[in-house]
């Protein structure tokens, strides 16, 4: 059977563990922009999960229903999920797989509901997280079967 864990799998479980708390935090900045009547409005998705439980002006002046801003909580939720996988699957690769899936579920969600055009701050450094997320969870999927020195050293002994 392979070894679960070896020193790059830790440090890469350690690194997708700060990036998915960056994300969390992101949510409170800067998320989308646009004009309206001559001004500059930005919301972050606590705004916009915020707007669910308000009058319903906001959400018409936004030009968006319910269900999107619902849906806008996904950018909350999602990094929430990940980062319990990473925290607490120790023994499967599980923790890598949604990693993978919500990275990629997350650039697709930047990109369809937010739009090039109205990123903010928030959701284009969520965007460039997301990628790194998915390359590192690829990363240590591969990490888990590939041999390290230790490795080697302890199969001579």
């Amino acid at each position: 059977m392979l070894k679960i864990q070896n020193k790059s799998t830790k440090r890469i479980r350690i690194v997708l563990i700060i990036f998915f708390m960056i994300q969390i935090f992101l949510t409170s900045q800067s998320f989308l922009r646009f004009m309206y009547d001559g001004k500059l409005y930005s919301y972050t998705v606590l705004d916009m999960i915020y707007m669910i439980f308000k009058h319903n002006a906001s959400a018409d002046m936004l030009g968006r229903t319910g269900i999107s801003v619902m849906l806008f909580s996904l950018f909350l939720i999602l990094p929430v999920v990940a980062l319990g996988f990473q925290l607490f699957d120790f023994y499967y690769n599980l923790k890598n797989v949604v990693g993978v899936i919500v990275s990629i579920v997350g650039v697709i969600m930047v990109l369809n509901f937010v739009g090039i055009a109205n990123m903010g701050g928030g959701s284009v450094l969520t965007l460039i997280i997301y990628i790194f997320t998915a390359f590192m969870s690829v990363m240590g999927i591969m990490a888990r079967y590939v041999k390290t020195p230790e490795d080697n050293k302890t199969e001579t002994k």
